[in-house]
């Protein structure tokens, strides 16, 4: 039998005695009561990743929301607990919508993303109310805009743009280059803005963009941040769209392996506001509010 490690990255893991401890928790013996294979999920760390990631934001940036990524783990607890702590929710489905209402997440705090919506899940978000909706094509634009005006309200939007940026992690969980299947390019959405205008039943607020998952490096993070607040000032000053949101998404990674990079939110948050505030103080627009979406990091 394979000897168990006291160098564990997380300090509530203890082996005491040869036996695997979380927190005061004998995971043998849960294993016992529940049967295997058995998922636990610490409470106390999830905390204590939630309130890094808030405090780290809150340090610099006056309008901030941390909308936990529900594809990473959706379970009812994980999310009420969350929830309570004060997150918002990024959603890909009707759901994660569900599971974010039973949750107390209030509406406002909600972002709908994915490329595979169907009609009648942004009609349940629409009638929702949810926070933002970020449309992946400026045909699902027209198709929002199109559920809105039957129901008779306006949907906060914002267009997901891909920034064609190289990110170091697995090919399977890169998503930022134009060779992927998410989002729109910087110029096709400038195209499509005289369009976009003139929808009568959409308030276009944002711009989106997720690079991957699992990324290690904050040089992505930082050239993501300063090519999307180029794009938001451009479209406010310019074309005098009256954007207030940028839409990091999510995708700082953790360390599996011995040697790997350990990047905090705190150095995450100081790189991505430094690039912000150097392009919108130049450009003289309003900073806007920050969205981030982590889901593995909490």
């Amino acid at each position: 039998m394979q000897r168990l490690s006291n160098k564990l990255s997380n300090s509530n893991i203890k082996v005491k005695a040869g036996k695997l401890f979380l927190g005061s928790f004998s995971l043998e013996e849960l294993a016992e009561k529940f049967g295997t294979p058995l998922y636990v999920v610490d409470a106390e760390r999830i905390k204590e990743r939630y309130i890094e990631v808030y405090k780290a934001l809150s340090k610099y940036f006056a309008e901030f929301e941390v909308a936990y990524s529900y594809k990473a783990n959706h379970s009812l607890s994980v999310v009420k607990l969350l929830a309570n702590l004060g997150a918002g929710a990024t959603i890909v489905s009707s759901l994660g919508l569900k599971l974010a209402l039973v949750s107390g997440v209030k509406p406002s705090k909600i972002v709908f993303d994915g490329p595979s919506k169907s009609s009648e899940e942004l009609a349940q978000a629409i009638n929702t109310g949810v926070g933002i909706i970020n449309a992946e094509s400026f045909e699902e634009l027209l198709l929002i805009n199109s559920i809105a005006k039957n129901l008779n309200c306006v949907a906060n939007v914002g267009v997901r743009v891909n920034l064609n940026i190289r990110a170091s992690t697995h090919k399977k969980i890169s998503t930022g280059l134009l060779s992927h299947k998410f989002g729109i390019s910087p110029n096709d959405l400038i195209r499509f803005l005289p369009k976009i205008k003139k929808l009568k039943n959409v308030s276009f607020i944002g711009l989106h963009s997720h690079i991957g998952s699992q990324i290690l490096s904050l040089e992505p993070f930082a050239k993501q941040a300063k090519i999307l607040a180029k794009l938001y000032s451009r479209v406010t000053k310019e074309f005098k769209v009256p954007l207030s949101t940028v839409d990091l998404g999510g995708g700082l990674g953790i360390p599996y392996e011995v040697g790997a990079s350990n990047i905090s939110y705190e150095d995450y948050a100081h790189v991505v506001f430094n690039e912000v505030k150097s392009v919108v103080s130049k450009e003289g627009v309003n900073f806007p509010k920050v969205i981030v979406e982590p889901g593995r990091y909490i």
